[in-house]
């Protein structure tokens, strides 16, 4: 096989955007599948901060771990802000609310409330 005439080829322009579309309607329908599912099977609790990172545009990455059905399950998020001064390490460690899917934990967020942004 002559690997020289394959890199050569030209890849038709419509391979391409279809390549493309095809990936971005599958991120768009796993988005809109997993807000579905926490707006179905949602289930608000409270999970504990374990640690956070710096993100972009200031937002923080968030890791949280939570029990649902007797299991620990650890859940990442982002913010901006929480009611506890994120910019500190004295967030580690504190309570938030949550919203997990009962079909599937692993599907989870933050809830946003007052003092969160």
């Amino acid at each position: 096989m002559d690997f020289k005439k394959i890199a050569n080829k030209k890849i038709p322009k419509w391979l391409g955007w279809g390549v493309i579309l095809i990936l971005v309607g599958y991120i768009f329908f796993t988005v809109l599948s997993e807000q579905n599912e926490l707006s179905k099977y949602g289930v608000e609790t409270e999970a504990v901060v374990t640690s956070y990172t710096w993100g972009n545009k200031g937002m923080k990455n968030i890791e949280f771990k939570f029990k649902a059905n007797n299991k620990l399950y650890t859940g990442y998020d982002h913010a901006s802000s929480l009611p506890c001064g994120i910019e500190s390490e004295d967030c580690v460690g504190t309570k938030v609310k949550i919203i997990y899917s009962s079909r599937d934990p692993n599907v989870s967020e933050l809830v946003l409330g007052e003092g969160y942004y």
